[in-house]
């Protein structure tokens, strides 16, 4: 960093003609550079080819992933639909069963009234044969 500032220092301190000489020393360093920029260039465009496709693959990605989203949130509405009609149709079900259980006996009314009745018969019968023997 001492040496550029020496540098700048000293190219005021040279005559015009020694400052001119150095600056087209300058400008033709910086010449052999930019002779050099057509193979940077080639290498820019292939990188601009590649950068150009990189991007449309990511665009092609990102449009498959929305439309892909899409798709399942209608799939999504279609299951909620559906699953709200089964749910009331379930509901329905319900109360119907409830409704043949409530005017129907079920298993353990009807064998509780075959024992009442059976005890009765029994009871019935016992009577019956007391009156016939001593009858």
């Amino acid at each position: 960093m001492n040496e550029d500032c020496h540098s700048a220092a000293s190219d005021k301190e040279l005559p015009s003609e020694a400052r001119l000489n150095l600056m087209q020393a300058q400008l033709y360093e910086i010449s052999k550079v930019l002779g050099k920029m057509p193979d940077q260039e080639q290498k820019t465009g292939m990188e601009r080819h590649a950068q150009t496709v990189l991007a449309a693959v990511t665009i092609g990605l990102i449009g498959w992933v929305g439309i892909s989203v899409t798709e399942g949130s209608n799939a999504l509405a279609k299951m909620e639909v559906i699953t709200s009609q089964l749910q009331e149709e379930v509901r329905e079900l319900k109360s119907h069963i409830r409704n043949a259980t409530d005017s129907h006996v079920n298993k353990d009314e009807m064998r509780e009234a075959r024992n009442k009745c059976e005890e009765g018969l029994q009871h019935l019968d016992g009577r019956v044969r007391k009156l016939e023997g001593n009858g």
